[in-house]
């Protein structure tokens, strides 16, 4: 499976870290809006640091989105759009109305979206990969 990790400031690098040892990932790539920061986080797990958003979700099955609340939304649509299996770090918006905003693409079609806190990845992840 090819994963994408949006965000690896400390919790991000995390889920790297535990994705990078997850047999079923054939293909991890990272983005942050650091790039000296996604390199550092990359190469020790053997991981591909994206030069952007668009970079690491292109051609990927799975996005792991563990950036700043208020870039949720925004990143869950175009994972969705692109018919992308989406986990998201809790919260999935600062506001109510940017809940609402994301429930009403969240219909779009054979795509899901999971919010998971850092416990939960692994049985999570599990239950994507198992369908």
């Amino acid at each position: 499976m090819r994963v994408a990790i949006l965000g690896v400031g400390r919790l991000g690098a995390f889920h790297a870290k535990v994705l990078s040892e997850t047999k079923d990932v054939d293909e991890l790539r990272v983005y942050d809006a650091d790039a000296a920061r996604a390199k550092e986080v990359a190469g020790p797990l053997k991981a591909k640091a994206a030069a952007s958003v668009d970079e690491a979700l292109q051609g990927v099955d799975t996005a792991v989105i563990v950036t700043p609340t208020d870039t949720h939304a925004l990143l869950i649509k175009k994972c969705l759009d692109a018919r992308i299996a989406t986990f998201c770090e809790k919260p999935i918006a600062i506001s109510t109305i940017g809940v609402r905003d994301r429930a009403s693409f969240n219909g779009a079609g054979a795509t899901t979206v999971d919010m998971a806190a850092s416990g939960e990845l692994a049985r999570k992840w599990a239950m994507a990969r198992d369908g």
